[in-house]
This record gives structure tokens, sequence and C-alpha cells, in this order.
């Protein structure tokens, strides 16, 4: 958020302007922004979400998970599983055994 310079551009527009058709379009870059910046923090966070029924016959595949959001990827949009009990999460990029702990 410090370095960028929407913020300022949504603040001119709403109060010089007072143009909202531009501080929406501004809102939405903006939100481009943040979502380009938090993706290498999100993809750091992506396993998959194995349950037993992943090792039955046939197999279903496992899941998704993102464990910093506690969200399983399912019908196309991202669902809140806070309970992963019932399976283990196996993360693709390795975690150090603080991160892992925590």
């Amino acid at each position: 958020m410090k370095q960028t310079k929407r913020l300022k551009q949504i603040s001119d527009a709403a109060f010089q302007r007072q143009d909202i058709d531009e501080i929406e379009s501004l809102a939405l870059a903006l939100r481009k922004e943040i979502e380009a910046a938090l993706q290498p923090f999100y993809m750091g966070h992506m396993c998959l979400y194995v349950t037993p029924e992943c090792f039955d016959d046939p197999p279903k595949t496992p899941e998704v998970y993102n464990d910093a959001t506690a969200c399983v990827w399912r019908d196309g949009t991202w669902q809140l599983l806070e309970d992963t009990s019932e399976g283990f999460l196996l993360f693709v990029q390795s975690k150090s055994k603080e991160e892992a702990a925590a």
C-alpha cells in the first residue's frame, strides 16, 4: 500500500473531480496491484489436501488447499475448511520447521 500511487489518484478523482467511473476504474486497478503483490505469499501456502478417499479404488483427486486462508478450492470457488484433521496437507514447497509448527 505504501508503494502504490493509486490511493492518491482515487482521492483526487473523488474530491477534486467527483468522477465515480474514474474512482471505480482506479479501485479495480488498485485491487489488481494488491492481488499481484500478494500472489507470491499465497503461493507459498498452497498444498494438497489428501484424505483417505484419495487412496480408494478409484481414487478421489486431492483438493487444493491454502493454509494461510484455511480455504479449499471446490466447485470453482474458495471455500472455508478449517478442520483438515480427516486428511493431511501435502505442501508443494517445503516449509521450515518453525513454519510447520505454527
